[in-house]
Parts: C-alpha cells; sequence; structure tokens
C-alpha cells in the first residue's frame, strides 16, 4: 500500500503526482498537504466543489501561493488525491531546519511541507513506504537563516 505526499500550490505538480501514482499503485494513498487556512485554496476548492479564488495569500510556503487551483488539476484532485491536509508556517520551519540539520538537505519550506506534516503526526505513515515529495530548493543563504 504505501503513502505518498505532495505539496499543493497551483495544482500541477500535486495533480500529476496523484493521477502517475493512482493509475500506478491505485491501493496508494495520495495526501496533499498546503499551507494552513491563509492559503489552503484547494481544501476550500473541495469543500465548495469547484475552484474558489482566495482574496489573498500568506505563508513562509511562498511557492505554494497561488490563490486559485485550476480547473484541469482540480479534477484530477477529484480524482486521484486521498486526502488533502494543512500545516502551520511553525511546523513547516521546524521541517527546514531538521532537513538542514539531520537530512544535510537544503529545501525551501513549500518542498519541506510534506516534512512537516509527518514530524507533526497531521498525516500518519500507514503500512508500506511512505515518499515524500521534496519539490524546491530555491532559498538563499540570507533567506534561510532568516527563516531558522
Amino acid at each position: 500500500m504505501g503513502a505518498v505526499l505532495v505539496p499543493v500550490g497551483g495544482g500541477c505538480l500535486s495533480a500529476g503526482v496523484a493521477t502517475a501514482i493512482k493509475l500506478l499503485v491505485p491501493s496508494a494513498r495520495v495526501i496533499g498537504v498546503e499551507p494552513e487556512w491563509r492559503a489552503a485554496k484547494l481544501t476550500r476548492a473541495l469543500a465548495a466543489g469547484a475552484p474558489v479564488e482566495l482574496e489573498r495569500t500568506a505563508s513562509i510556503a511562498d511557492g505554494l501561493l497561488a490563490v486559485r487551483i485550476g480547473a484541469l488539476p482540480f479534477a484530477h484532485h477529484r480524482a486521484y488525491l486521498d486526502e488533502v491536509v494543512v500545516v502551520g508556517d511553525d511546523a513547516i520551519r521546524r521541517a527546514v531546519r531538521f532537513l538542514l540539520d539531520r537530512m544535510k538537505l537544503v529545501a525551501e519550506p513549500s518542498g519541506a511541507i510534506t516534512v512537516a506534516a509527518l514530524m507533526e503526526g497531521i498525516v500518519r505513515p500507514s503500512a508500506g513506504p511512505v515518499v515524500l515529495v521534496l519539490s524546491g530548493g530555491n532559498v538563499e543563504w540570507g533567506g534561510l537563516s532568516a527563516l531558522l
């Protein structure tokens, strides 16, 4: 079985990952992870039954701050995503630090959000492998030190 956690921004990466995983391993859980309420556009779209536009977004995960999920990615999310969870900025900050300190990986907050979901217990591992998509290392040392 197993699970795959993928960041959710504008929806293309998460929709593509969800579609590919479900077509190859239908029993795998695919979980989208997005910044908390200030940028949770997929959570709001799923509740509304259609993409909605957020008035504004805010999070340290600046790569995930699209104000709307696209219509086609939304259709793929509805078909292939098992769950969407939200993670707060403090948890994302801790995940960035963990990845740097313990794993020697530089990840921008947008990519580290999947690690944050697991570290905080928002997503509990199930039987089988757990895959975390760590997308993006677009962070400069000045920004990284300020973040930490």
